[in-house]
């Protein structure tokens, strides 16, 4: 899903016996999102946004060989793995819905005693691609003029970015970048019809792409 990437808390410490050799209290996941092949690194202080509903968590608890790593979405249980010889361990879930999740995991031994648990992560899910808005298809401008237009990746135009994290442009075979919605002519465009290519990502990574035909006066 910017699980993309693609900026951005929780607090609540990690708990582990200390009769064990674990110290699983620093332990943050990888999200593999298999729809595309992604690693995002889980950050308690960030959202991670996703545009996948298929994810795979993974990691290392060493000194856990034979225990068990079970995952809680919103607090119920989703899957559970028994943690490898090597410490290795993947747990995963298909979200139905998009939204915002939070993902925790819990660590125990063999015999199923309850060894610690994982700080709390928050993810969002996004898999709809960003909406561009008030651009026409054909447009007369001259060198140096603005094309403004509106994108946003919510269910209304408001103030703000609207959830778009950057625009790309692509123009007489270069490309241009921009976190606003408007793309500059460079003042050298010669006249005559050209094609603009504008391209809109949200934070999960989802992009829409624009084509407009400008005549340069």
């Amino acid at each position: 899903m910017d699980v993309s990437g693609g900026s951005p808390v929780l607090e609540e410490d990690c708990v582990y016996n200390n009769t064990t050799d674990s110290a699983i209290n620093d332990i943050d996941p990888d999200v593999r999102i298999k729809y595309h092949r992604k690693k995002y690194r889980l950050n308690k202080k960030k959202t991670v946004y996703l545009k996948s509903k298929k994810l795979a968590f993974s990691s290392q608890a060493e000194g856990l060989a034979g225990g068990k790593v079970k995952l809680f979405i919103d607090g119920k249980l989703k899957d559970e793995a028994t943690i490898r010889s090597d410490g290795k361990w993947k747990v995963g879930k298909k979200i139905k819905k998009n939204g915002r999740y939070k993902i925790k995991f819990k660590y125990f031994d063999q015999n199923g005693n309850l060894i610690g648990e994982s700080k709390r992560y928050k993810i969002k899910v996004d898999t709809k691609k960003p909406k561009i808005f008030n651009l026409p298809k054909f447009l007369t401008k001259r060198a140096g003029e603005v094309v403004y237009f509106q994108a946003t990746d919510k269910k209304k135009i408001g103030k703000g970015r609207n959830g778009i994290k950057r625009y790309k442009f692509y123009f007489l075979h270069k490309k241009y970048k921009n976190k606003n919605p408007k793309f500059t002519i460079p003042a050298n465009t010669p006249r005559g019809l050209h094609l603009l290519k504008v391209r809109a990502y949200d934070k999960a990574g989802n992009k829409t792409t624009r084509l407009v035909l400008i005549r340069v006066r």
